[in-house]
């Protein structure tokens, strides 16, 4: 409290009564600098607020629900909705070392070098320093560089790994005897569908890290996910793979997790008791402040110690259920320390959408590039296979003189598709967008551009890898080329495809490191085209930050409409599948309303995108599901908007 200083006897003059009146007129400017000093805080924190979580999105926000090019991010201090002399990613950074304080009891020691030194020589991982190198040096694509913002909250992170792994110990043993003994320690396991592909794998585990970002949780990879075979110890100083089945409800089917209905259930009852004898928070006029504030869970409410986000017993392994993504139903999954997180999909864009979520989201990654983040960070390359990926890259695709690559990716699912129809769309597309040089036909052309020896050993040369379980899209470019040696543009077009096994093979180390490798060298192309609704070519286009083209699959187009049937991408994210479009959080203040509302960067994907549509999946029947139990809604996928737009407006930096 702020007082006037006593009358001293030796103030010139100045008598009581003075004195008094000047301790008045001190309150009295203390009283206002107080009030200003409020309304001021109160109009920062709602400014701030509102235009990182408004839950009625303004097109004047300083979000951009168009596409804008990345360099204009560069250009304005506040385009997260953050005062400008604040840098990106403080929120999530502040968070990491908040619970790791909480963890460690306020002592905040990082491994040393020595430790570290020991660590990298146990756990070696040349792509950790590699694979960043490899997109840099692309010619004719935009560079992403590194983001010192992300590689200190990765430094963070893994710090908060290791005070945790090493404080619990035994994390099976910690599991089973049902402890919570380490304050600010909660876990989630990350475990994939029996019948997920390698791209499923990725992406469930690349969303399963987003989620622990956001809630400062321990990430764990089961070893039945075979990704312990192929990848790198992301987190210097710790250990992410977890050998114990007993942890993973959808390995061992014991019932050790509650189930996602079981625990709603719980929630449900909870909540209700809270409204009758407690005055809630859940206000209203706080959410249309864009201010959540979440009911107090201090009274009695103990749930148990484990919650699934997916569960079998409802037949949801592909993703949590809706209820999952709410607020209040954040709030009470904040309270268990262990979540079992499953599925076959990518749900980092859903992630975005919850509240709590969307300020350390938006103020990490004002780019919206977090996949492409993640991949590069976390989801890296083992020694052996990246020792491979760099062999092929050499041999095959990368030339000294920086002659261009171009990465296409087909998958022809089961269901009656027209293979050389796809096939002629694919060579249209390169043709029309100028990506592969047309072929010279007339005999007058042929002629006039007759090259000599040395013409054609200078030629300007067009790398071209072709990832397919087929050989049939390999055959009719080469033929083209074979029979039209003579280009429009006198660039020699060379064809590399390393497999084609005609199927795929699930739970299967060789065949996971062979995929592993194709995806890590489509994505060191410069242009991309690849399957919709395909894991494996969208974790190129994410790995690589490159806007890929997609081909249209339909050849019955109802109603005698007509579609391009090739047509670029709108962002380098994987869509979601089957989403779900509405706000349904029954206990929060706001309801109803639609995602792409509340979340700008949150779009449909193009329609060309669902030309490989549900019945013709193949990667498992949950995922077939999923898209299925949309087909009947307006929109069936979504997918995330960057803030980056196409490498370069004319088509990507050709």
């Amino acid at each position: 409290m702020l007082t006037a200083a006593p009358t001293n006897p030796d103030d010139g003059g100045r008598g009581r009564g003075e004195g008094f009146f000047t301790k008045w007129r001190l309150l009295g400017l203390t009283i206002v600098l107080l009030c200003l000093v409020e309304w001021l805080d109160n109009r920062i924190v709602s400014t701030t607020v509102i235009s990182v979580v408004p839950v009625q999105w303004s097109r004047n926000s300083s979000f951009i629900s168009s596409k804008v090019d990345a360099e204009d991010l560069n250009d304005s201090g506040d385009q997260n909705g953050l005062p400008p002399s604040r840098p990106h990613g403080t929120l999530l950074l502040q968070a990491l070392r908040r619970t790791r304080s909480l963890v460690t009891n306020a002592r905040l020691e990082n491994i040393n070098e020595k430790e570290k030194a020991e660590w990298n020589r146990r756990n070696p991982c040349s792509s950790r320093w590699e694979l960043q190198t490899m997109y840099d040096d692309r010619s004719h694509s935009k560079k992403y560089p590194r983001d010192p913002a992300w590689e200190q909250v990765m430094e963070e992170y893994s710090e908060l790994h290791r005070a945790c792994t090493q404080r619990v110990g035994n994390v099976t043993k910690y599991f089973l005897d049902r402890k919570d003994s380490v304050p600010g320690c909660k876990f989630v396991l990350a475990d994939t569908n029996s019948g997920a592909g390698l791209g499923n794998k990725i992406l469930v585990l690349s969303s399963a890290f987003a989620f622990a970002l956001a809630t400062q949780r321990i990430l764990l990879v089961a070893h039945e996910t075979l990704l312990t075979e192929y990848t790198c110890e992301p987190f210097v100083g710790s250990s992410w793979f977890l050998n114990s089945s007993q942890l993973l409800l959808t390995r061992s089917r014991n019932h050790t997790f509650q189930s996602d209905d079981e625990f709603f259930s719980e929630i449900n009852k909870h909540f209700a008791y809270f409204k009758q004898n407690a005055s809630s928070q859940l206000t209203a006029s706080a959410a249309d402040k864009g201010r959540y504030q979440s009911p107090n869970v201090s009274f009695p409410w103990r749930p148990r110690d484990f919650a699934v986000v997916a569960s079998p017993d409802t037949a949801h392994l592909y993703q949590a259920l809706p209820r999952f993504y709410c607020e209040t139903e954040q709030m009470y999954y904040s309270h268990v320390p262990f979540v079992s997180w499953s599925g076959c999909i990518n749900t980092i864009p859903r992630l975005f959408t919850v509240l709590s979520f969307m300020p350390i989201f938006e103020d990490q990654f004002p780019d919206r590039m977090i996949l492409t983040r993640i991949l590069r960070s976390v989801v890296l390359p083992g020694d052996s296979l990246w020792s491979r990926v760099k062999h092929l890259a050499h041999a095959y695709l990368f030339r000294k003189d920086g002659a261009r690559r171009v990465g296409i990716q087909m998958r022809f699912r089961r269901g009656g598709i027209n293979e050389a129809m796809v096939n002629s769309r694919v060579v249209d597309c390169l043709w029309r967008e100028g990506i592969l040089p047309n072929v010279s036909q007339s005999v007058a052309e042929v002629s006039e551009r007759k090259q000599t020896l040395t013409d054609i050993k200078n030629a300007p040369v067009i790398k071209v890898f072709i990832a397919s379980l087929k050989h049939g899209l390999y055959e009719h470019v080469n033929n083209i080329y074979l029979n039209n040696p003579i280009t429009a543009s006198g660039e020699d077009v060379s064809l590399v495809q390393l497999t084609s096994s005609q199927r795929q093979r699930l739970n299967n180390v060789d065949e996971d490191v062979e995929a592993f490798a194709e995806i890590l060298l489509l994505s060191f192309s410069d242009q991309l085209l690849v399957t919709p609704i395909s894991t494996f070519g969208g974790l190129a286009q994410a790995y690589g930050a490159l806007v890929p083209y997609f081909i249209e699959y339909r050849d019955d187009f109802p109603n005698g409409t007509r579609r391009d049937v090739c047509r670029r991408g709108e962002t380098v994210d994987v869509a979601m599948q089957g989403p779900g479009v509405g706000w349904s959080c029954r206990l929060d203040p706001v309801q109803g309303g639609n995602l792409m509302e509340r979340a700008p960067y949150v779009r449909p994907v193009l329609d060309i995108e669902l030309s490989n549509n549900c019945r013709n999946l193949l990667a498992g029947w949950l995922c077939t599901q999923v898209i299925a139990r949309n087909r009947g809604g307006k929109v069936a996928e979504l997918q995330m908007r960057t803030l980056a737009k196409a490498e370069e407006e004319g088509g990507g930096g050709r």
